[in-house]
């Protein structure tokens, strides 16, 4: 399957295009290689150039909800407050994964990262990282780089390195691993050749653990989140584009293309692209901005029409998130969920399984077997998972693939607002069924919103 990436500069679109495929198994993860012949660079007149990358399957079920806290003076600890555990230890087959092509340092050093809604950071192995997750993925040199600028202490990103060059140690925990290194900033770009560039401060690891840096098949995590999912003002790579107002409008939109589109996914930056918006946009303002995540408010979660009371008098938080494959939240809500479902591993009710809405705003934004479902021959899989994150952050929900991809999802840096809007696909589960109709059928809007009450 081919995906593509479109990013719009003020005057100058850049578009990336990504592609699905297969990757080898776990075991040999660590081999797999990118082949630069693989890509080719076309151009359509002088205002637009593509370049052509690769997005992967990788075998794994984790996520990158973090917490900021400070510790020691000469340490940053970046904890995930959740406990997280699987309710069924066999997820079925691997999630797509968003990677793409990153610039960083002057002359560029090339990484593939992933785009993660989820996160606020950027985090490049360290080619110093003698960690075996370090040595199979490439190392980011900052001695190869004119425009680098070491970081000796957090919060004095512009200050100069001491005589002694001694160096705080920053360490992020990511799902049930982690990730400590060294700050650095430097010149970092969307594009080959200086398109869409904003000098931005990043981790450069110097130590990953295995689990689950040693299965991902990307180099890094470039992090969309808010300010408040990063380490500092300077640390937030969408930020610091506003700040050198480097896109046409400061929002992206992330499209997901099935199976059977047989065309581009696509992350576009700086504006929406109508030609995968199928509905009218459903708005919501960031209850939580500080938080530094791209939030909206749940209000009811609905099987089969029937309203299942777990969100609260105020609703739940629900973070939209590119980097998790699944659905994710609070015991109580997930295990009623699957209750209510009653999904048989061996298939045996999955053409008659329900529909499955989240009442967001003025409309429930359904979703169907096919999305929260994985289908294989070895039976059915749901993708759900517990994860039960304390206050202030929590209780939380992770919205990830199954829905993104149902989705199309708009976050907006300006006004501090997320949008969603049915998805445009080529075909839909129902045969013969039309994007209007199938619009119509998953998106219930307020006014023929039926209670139960």
């Amino acid at each position: 399957m081919v995906a593509k990436c479109r990013i719009l500069g003020m005057r100058v679109p850049l578009v990336l295009a990504i592609m699905f495929e297969g990757i080898l198994p776990t075991s040999t993860l660590i081999t797999s290689k990118v082949v630069k012949n693989d890509y080719d660079t076309e151009f359509a007149g002088d205002s637009t150039r593509t370049s052509r990358v690769r997005v992967k399957r990788w075998h794994g079920n984790w996520h990158n909800y973090h917490h900021l806290t400070k510790t020691e003076p000469n340490q940053l600890l970046v904890q995930l407050r959740a406990r997280v555990h699987q309710v069924n230890t066999n997820m079925g087959p691997p999630p797509n994964v968003l990677m793409g092509r990153l610039y960083v340092g002057q002359p560029p050093q090339e990484f593939q990262v992933t785009f993660d809604t989820g996160s606020g950071n950027l985090v490049l192995p360290s080619r110093k990282c003698q960690s075996l997750p370090c040595l199979s993925h490439r190392g980011y040199d900052e001695t190869f780089s004119s425009a680098a600028k070491p970081i000796p202490f957090m919060g004095q990103e512009n200050a100069s390195m001491p005589a002694n060059g001694a160096r705080e140690t920053v360490q992020l925990s990511v799902g049930a691993g982690y990730v400590s290194g060294a700050l650095v900033s430097d010149k970092v770009c969307l594009g080959e050749e200086d398109d869409l560039c904003a000098r931005t401060a990043f981790m450069e690891a110097l130590e990953m653990s295995d689990e689950p840096f040693g299965l991902l098949p990307y180099d890094g995590i470039l992090g969309l989140g808010l300010l408040g999912s990063s380490l500092g003002k300077q640390y937030n790579f969408m930020g610091n584009l506003a700040q050198e107002k480097a896109l046409k409008s400061n929002l992206f939109t992330v499209w997901l293309s099935n199976e059977d589109d047989g065309e581009d996914s696509e992350i576009t930056f700086g504006e929406m692209n109508q030609d995968h918006i199928a509905s009218n946009i459903v708005w919501q303002e960031l209850k939580r901005p500080a938080n530094g995540m791209w939030e909206v408010t749940i209000f009811d979660v609905v099987v089969a029409g029937v309203q299942l009371r777990q969100c609260g008098k105020d609703g739940m938080q629900a973070v939209l998130d590119t980097g998790t494959a699944i659905i994710a939240g609070p015991s109580a809500l997930i295990q009623a969920v699957l209750t209510q479902l009653n999904i048989q591993e061996d298939c045996s009710n999955f053409d008659s399984l329900p529909l499955l809405g989240f009442t967001i705003g003025d409309a429930i934004l359904n979703i169907e077997p096919q999305d929260y479902v994985k289908k294989t021959v070895k039976g059915c899989f749901h993708q759900f998972m517990t994860m039960d994150t304390p206050p202030p952050v929590g209780p939380v929900v992770l919205l990830g693939t199954p829905f993104l991809q149902r989705y199309y999802s708009i976050y907006y840096r300006d006004n501090l607002r997320v949008g969603l809007a049915f998805a445009k696909h080529k075909s839909y589960y129902k045969q013969g069924e039309t994007t209007e109709q199938a619009s119509q059928r998953l998106m219930q809007w307020q006014t023929s919103i039926q209670t139960d009450e």
